[in-house]
């Protein structure tokens, strides 16, 4: 029975110890407490089954997304320009249409790899997810999709959360 409960400590401890991240050799060592992030290549790939009017192309996307994380990170001022620590980043963002021209929910996958110079230092990956905006924020974006009002000028938010969800786990580095 102790032997049994032993096991079962050492497990949970090993869980809650684990990282999302597969690291290459030792981390860098933190200089302020936290590790500092800049982004270098932040890629999207769009998949959408039509492009409506109005609505961002692939590299508009692309753009959006590199700014909302900028943003994210400043927020959680884990951003540096100086920093050393580059973070690479590809996603791929699959538009869903609701009615007619209107968005669903979509769907979104993401590779993130940490670079100290040139060496690279870690690697994680997420999805496919969709996005979330909290309990309160999911029931009135869902009754935007439901009534067919979330579209082009909504996307952003969309992107945002997509950015909100790569800071997250910069900050798990």
């Amino acid at each position: 029975m102790k032997n049994l409960l032993l096991l079962s400590v050492v497990l949970v401890l090993a869980g809650c110890a684990s990282s999302p991240y597969e690291y290459y050799g030792e981390k860098p060592a933190q200089i302020t407490g936290k590790y500092m992030f800049k982004p270098g290549d932040v890629k999207l790939t769009l998949s959408t089954e039509r492009q409506p009017v109005g609505y961002l192309n692939q590299d508009q996307l692309e753009g959006v997304l590199e700014e909302k994380l900028i943003t994210q990170l400043k927020e959680k001022e884990i951003y540096s320009e100086n920093s050393n620590l580059t973070a690479n980043v590809v996603v791929d963002y699959q538009r869903k249409f609701g009615y007619g021209d209107s968005l669903a929910k979509p769907q979104f996958s993401f590779t993130l790899e940490v670079f100290d110079g040139e060496r690279k230092v870690g690697s994680t990956s997420t999805g496919p997810v969709t996005t979330s905006f909290g309990t309160f924020g999911n029931g009135v974006v869902n009754a935007q999709i439901g009534t067919g009002t979330w579209d082009e000028e909504n996307e952003p938010e969309d992107i945002d959360m997509i950015a909100l969800s790569i800071s997250q786990d910069l900050e798990d580095f």
